[in-house]
């Protein structure tokens, strides 16, 4: 449970601590390998592009962010089914490819350091 006490205390689950070998653990530095450029950003950055060019998503900005989201839906694992079930419809317009887009970007790449240069765009 949360309590007001320790509502501002959470943490990004993806850079928890619990797990670190090394000990003791500093307060301002961590072992962990901080990402420069993952490749779902990549990813999302070229299907941004495919939309701006040709004023409207083609098939392969699609396909581009329908990647980042199977994998995110752990749709890419073995065994899974329905594999395109979070897809983007291709129906979408510049718009609101646009708009799916920027909120893509902002859950795929949460506390990376990239959202304020997402939003002054």
């Amino acid at each position: 449970t949360v309590t007001d006490a320790n509502l501002y205390n959470r943490q990004a689950a993806k850079f928890r601590r619990e797990y670190e070998t090394l000990i003791p653990k500093a307060v301002g530095q961590t072992p962990q390998n901080f990402p420069l450029l993952r490749f779902s950003d990549v990813l999302l950055m070229y299907a941004e592009a495919e939309n701006e060019i040709n004023n409207n998503p083609t098939p392969s900005a699609f396909e581009a962010i329908n990647q980042v989201r199977r994998r995110a839906f752990g749709k890419l694992l073995p065994g899974a089914i329905n594999i395109n079930q979070y897809d983007l419809n291709s129906s979408l317009d510049y718009d609101d490819f646009k708009s799916e887009l920027q909120d893509e970007r902002m859950r795929e790449l949460a506390f990376e350091q990239l959202r304020k240069s997402d939003l002054i765009r």
